[in-house]
């Protein structure tokens, strides 16, 4: 169990580094992170200082690699760049490994 929640984690870590460096980039700001801003009224500003807190981001992040390793998600939290999505079939295919 603790293996599992340790491996959570550090897909977790990979989830949140992903969003994190994609959105400046995004011409139009759709990753996770954006939604979440959007979710939680915590917007980022033009130079994307602000948004949602550390701690939200990261217990979001955490969120969506154990219901991704455990399930099909619930779709609340979901991919929506090209590198999102090919990091959450990732997270699927490591969850069939304790299915």
């Amino acid at each position: 169990m603790a293996t599992f929640a340790l491996i959570a984690h550090w897909l977790a870590c990979i989830w949140y580094a992903i969003g994190n460096a994609e959105r400046p980039g995004l011409p139009h700001k759709i990753g996770w992170l954006d939604h979440l801003a959007n979710a939680t009224r915590q917007y980022y500003y033009s130079n994307s200082t602000g948004g949602p807190t550390l701690r939200s981001r990261y217990i979001t992040a955490l969120y969506f690699t154990f219901s991704s390793l455990t399930s099909v998600g619930f779709g609340n939290v979901s991919p929506t760049t090209e590198i999102e999505k090919v990091f959450t079939i990732f997270v699927m295919m490591t969850g069939c490994k304790w299915a």
